[in-house]
């Protein structure tokens, strides 16, 4: 027998894929510090790149700053290489809270029925929205921001500022006195008839 030709036979060998495991991110508040994210796996060693691709946050390598409230998605990717596909794109979504926001009334002294008319104010509130005034409890009226004593005894205000996308409304109530007036007594019989 003579010897066999050789037989030649090609075959391809596809590159195998590769994952990553993306770890899971908690909620947040506005206002939380800036984090990092990570994620694990890959056999090719590439770097994992991370993108937020939907919500009021960004991302500078692994670390993220939150801009605003609402939901967040962050993409992790990894490219392969000769040998292995590229990763693929895994996805953590996660919700931003609204921010509590505090407003303090400032305080009001005490007052005596017929005094004048006054101005009241608030300090705080992050929302920057307009402060709204109302009296809850004693006679009295507000408008604006401006009290008119209509009587004596307790009068409690409230202010409220509404809140915004990132932040939430914020209340507050101020209670002060209202005292009576004093009453101006006139001695009769007084040639002089000036009051007491």
């Amino acid at each position: 027998f003579l010897p066999a030709q050789d037989v030649v036979q090609s075959l391809t060998v596809a590159r195998a894929p590769q994952e990553i495991v993306f770890a899971s991110i908690p909620d947040k508040t506005f206002g939380d510090a800036a984090f990092n994210v990570s994620a694990t796996g890959g056999i090719t060693g590439n770097p994992v790149v991370f993108a937020v691709t939907s919500g009021p946050a960004t991302i500078a390598g692994s670390t993220v700053t939150l801009n605003g409230a609402g939901m967040v998605t962050i993409e992790a990717s990894q490219a392969g290489s000769a040998n292995y596909l590229d990763a693929i794109v895994v996805e953590q979504t996660f919700s931003v809270a609204k921010a509590m926001q505090e407003i303090t009334f400032n305080s009001i002294p005490d007052k005596t029925f017929g005094d004048a008319a006054f101005d009241v104010s608030v300090t705080g509130g992050a929302s920057s929205n307009p402060v709204v005034f109302a009296v809850t409890l004693g006679q009295a009226t507000i408008e604006g921001s401006t009290v008119t004593l209509t009587g004596p005894g307790p009068v409690t205000l409230s202010a409220f500022q509404p809140g915004n996308d990132n932040y939430i409304e914020a209340i507050a109530e101020q209670t002060f006195c209202v005292n009576p007036a004093k009453p101006v007594v006139t001695v009769t019989g007084s040639d002089s008839g000036t009051p007491v």
